[in-house]
């Protein structure tokens, strides 16, 4: 199976790329509600969603995306507005959120007015976010500061049919995956937002169907183990640094990739055949058994394309992180100097440009107590969304 293609994972790049830079002023952002304070992951989210089925057999590849938008904010500095209405304010925070790797659907259609009208929320009320596993079996998750009346009357107003009230409220317009192209809530979020549940008073669970809805509700409760208690997951992330976005990748679909100026280079074929041999004679990792990649808190924010603009300073800059839970400590430190010596003299496949460019330098450790490969790279010319350019763009050929 494929990565999804990027566009799925964040609107970030595309929306924003003429949005904010009309909206970023040399005068700044005006003050609006404070930031609060959220528990980083892994601590958070992911302890609350359904296990996909982590496991040495999955054939699966991509198992999960989080992002952490209330951590984010602190890290970027950049005020979160009241609401989505106001461009002028609301674009500026959006640009700092360039680095999280959101929700598909909440990704597509954040600022379309049809998104609040079927779910009673906006962005800017969601602290975190996450997808979990793979289409068709895919559930997204949202934990903020919600409306619980303005949702519930959102899901009404759509004719989704209670199926349970109270603290746990499950509403739903199909128990399966069906849709209807009639169906206005189906019309822009195809079968992903066919049942739904509001547990408390600030998670707010999708899902195409029924029953996998309700394995998401058992985990975020505590009924069965969730995500964050899979033994491979919990060793990962106890060994992993806190992200503000990453994505739970299964090792096998990262040990595929080559050096791709040996192949795009205008040499002749047989030339290239003999380079292929010789870097597959060259050292090499042993089996990845499970991948966290992502980036943490801050900037740099992308400079807005006006003359007099002025660059938003951030408290925090990103680095992008990557954690490789390995058979042993022995494969752990090998892969480590495998990987640094690719970021040395390798070339990504999507620009050609050697990997340096977007990382200015490295460190790379084996986690105590866990076989877990660490690499922390410092960001050169690259923005903090490089981590998911690379991922989506399967351009990670230095950990491959």
């Amino acid at each position: 199976m494929e990565f999804p293609h990027l566009s799925r994972r964040s609107f970030l790049g595309a929306v924003l790329a003429v949005g904010a830079r009309v909206a970023l002023r040399s005068s700044g952002v005006a003050a609006m509600q404070p930031a609060t304070p959220a528990a980083g992951f892994p601590t958070s989210l992911l302890d609350r969603a359904p296990d996909p089925g982590v496991s040495l057999m999955s054939e699966m590849t991509l198992y999960a995306t989080f992002a952490d938008l209330a951590a984010e904010t602190i890290a970027t500095g950049v005020a979160r507005p009241e609401g989505t209405a106001d461009r002028e304010t609301v674009m500026p925070w959006l640009s700092a959120m360039i680095a999280l790797a959101l929700p598909q659907r909440l990704g597509n259609y954040a600022l379309d007015p049809r998104w609040i009208e079927f779910t009673g929320f906006d962005i800017t009320q969601v602290d975190q976010a996450a997808e979990i596993g793979e289409p068709p079996a895919q559930v997204s998750m949202y934990a903020g500061r919600f409306d619980r009346t303005a949702v519930l009357a959102a899901w009404k107003a759509a004719a989704y049919n209670e199926i349970a009230s109270g603290d746990i409220a499950i509403w739903s317009l199909s128990e399966d995956a069906s849709f209807s192209i009639d169906n206005p809530v189906q019309q822009l979020l195809l079968s992903g937002h066919n049942n739904a549940a509001f547990i408390g008073d600030d998670l707010i669970i999708y899902a195409p169907t029924l029953p996998l809805l309700k394995d998401a509700v058992a985990a975020a409760t505590g009924e069965s183990a969730s995500l964050g208690q899979n033994p491979m997951v919990a060793e990962l992330l106890a060994a992993s640094p806190i992200l503000v976005s990453g994505a739970l990748v299964n090792g096998p679909s990262l040990m595929w990739s080559l050096d791709p100026s040996i192949i795009l280079g205008a040499n002749a074929p047989d030339v290239a055949a003999t380079a292929i041999a010789e870097q597959m004679d060259g050292p090499q990792m042993a089996p990845l058994l499970l991948a966290l990649i992502g980036v943490t808190g801050g900037g740099p924010i992308p400079k807005p394309n006006t003359p007099d603009a002025t660059p938003i300073p951030t408290p925090e800059t990103a680095t992008m992180e990557i954690a490789l839970l390995m058979p042993s400590a022995e494969a752990a430190t090998d892969a480590v100097a495998i990987a640094q010596d690719r970021l040395a003299t390798m070339n990504s496949f999507a620009t050609r440009q050697p990997y340096q460019t977007f990382f200015s330098s490295w460190e790379g450790s084996v986690a105590d107590g866990a076989p877990v490969a660490l690499l922390s790279l410092t960001l050169g010319d690259a923005m903090p969304n490089i981590w998911y350019r690379l991922l989506f763009n399967r351009d990670l050929g230095f950990i491959g």
